[in-house]
């Protein structure tokens, strides 16, 4: 059986969460035995580090100071400090080109954030989330999460913690290894044969599926004494289990959202399925959830048009609206390829300084409404090597990418049997 789509949320509009949530009650009666760190050393190192991601937040409120970082809760190595700077760095830019500036930051990590201690050293494993209230009211809220490896070490006295490295946790790709202009499975002749029937067209809903992608890629927070927890939401409606990464999964769950019919079937690989569960063992169709099948499927002149591709100065990634679809290539090793690796939807726009762009949201890792210039700067700006080691940083600003973008306008009526 189909799920029903979980509308009620979105008929009150989109909260990005910037304030605690309202569950946080009802949450934290049972929290005092399940919170991580909760004794002694690991709720220390959990304090130091969601002060250090608060720390670094505070960029976006204050792009102009370049003080060096410190902590209250602990210390800090110098590579670690100056990666966290880059968030001032990219504010400062966003506030010099498009006037943009945040007036509220909230940040939190994850309550399932893991602590390994190994005698004066310990490594967490962590996803940070940041809550950001703009000062432009057309745009509003804006959410993004990324998961980190943080490793710290005792200072000289032995009692407190400082974090000698950050680096950011890679997520998997979606792509199952086809490149741009592969053939479509063996399995699509045999399946379709005799599936001829008459065609209808319906209308594409676009505020639908745009409200739908802001809403399921924002988080929810618990503010607990000393720490805030951040939480990713995810349709629970749709299986996600067999994915280590959700972004097609995301987006096929925002197109349905807006009229996409489900399009059952057996096997995976036919491209006329579309489906996150089939019948029989296989789950979801690899048009539902992998990235470069389904931008075939949404290209497919039934339901879209694949634009021009190339790099972010190409104008049709600029001129998308709220409902259409952009791809990304740019693994492996931060360089495209020629495979898709990743999938997101556009969910609004806003205008500044006479220039209007594209919002957008996604999944792994979460982003909600982000404007994609800043997306773009996060995205690409230079990885440094701040330790010395002879070897890049990974982020917390900039992941060094290059990317090669193909976007997908959508129809706004399209065929379905």
């Amino acid at each position: 059986m189909k799920p029903t789509l979980r509308t009620a949320a979105l008929a009150t509009g989109v909260s990005l969460a910037l304030a605690a949530s309202t569950t946080s009650a009802a949450l934290a009666s049972g929290e005092a035995a399940e919170k991580p760190g909760n004794n002694g050393q690991k709720q220390k190192i959990l304090e130091v580090v969601h002060e250090y991601f608060s720390e670094r937040d505070k960029g976006w409120l204050t792009p102009k100071e370049t003080n060096r970082m410190t902590l209250e809760s602990g210390s800090l190595a110098s590579g670690p400090a100056k990666l966290a700077a880059n968030t001032s760095r990219i504010a400062r830019e966003v506030q010099e080109e498009r006037g943009l500036h945040a007036e509220e930051v909230i940040t939190g990590i994850a309550k399932d954030t893991e602590v390994r201690l190994r005698g004066h050293k310990a490594t967490v494993t962590t996803t940070a989330g940041t809550g950001l209230k703009w000062n432009d009211k057309e745009l509003g809220e804006s959410t993004y999460s990324d998961p980190y490896i943080i490793e710290l070490e005792r200072d000289g006295g032995g009692k407190d913690w400082r974090i000698a490295k950050v680096s950011y946790a890679p997520i998997p790709d979606t792509d199952a290894g086809e490149t741009a202009g592969g053939t479509a499975a063996s399995g699509k002749a045999e399946e379709a044969a005799g599936q001829v029937g008459t065609k209808a067209t319906k209308t594409f809903d676009r505020d639908a599926a745009a409200a739908y992608a802001r809403y399921w890629s924002g988080q929810e927070t618990l503010k607990l004494p000393g720490l805030t927890f951040s939480f990713d939401r995810y349709n629970s409606d749709y299986d996600r289990a067999k994915q280590d990464n959700n972004c097609t999964n995301f987006v096929s769950q925002a197109m349905h959202a807006g009229g996409w019919e489900i399009e059952d079937g057996i096997d995976p690989d036919n491209e006329e399925n579309w489906d996150y569960d089939l019948t029989g063992p296989y789950g979801p169709s690899k048009t539902w959830s992998v990235a470069y099948k389904m931008w075939s499927y949404a290209g497919d002149p039934k339901r879209g048009t694949n634009l021009t591709s190339g790099s972010p100065d190409v104008a049709d990634i600029w001129n998308l609206r709220p409902g259409d679809l952009l791809f990304a290539d740019w693994d492996p090793n931060k360089v495209p390829d020629g495979k898709i690796d990743h999938a997101m939807v556009i969910s609004g726009t806003y205008t500044s300084m006479g220039f209007t762009e594209p919002t957008y949201s996604q999944n792994s890792a979460h982003r909600s409404n982000i404007p994609l210039s800043i997306g773009i700067k996060i995205a690409t700006a230079p990885v440094q090597d701040n330790d010395g080691d002879g070897q890049a940083d990974e982020w917390p600003a900039g992941q060094g990418r290059s990317i090669k973008f193909y976007p997908v306008r959508v129809k706004d009526s399209f065929e379905t049997d």
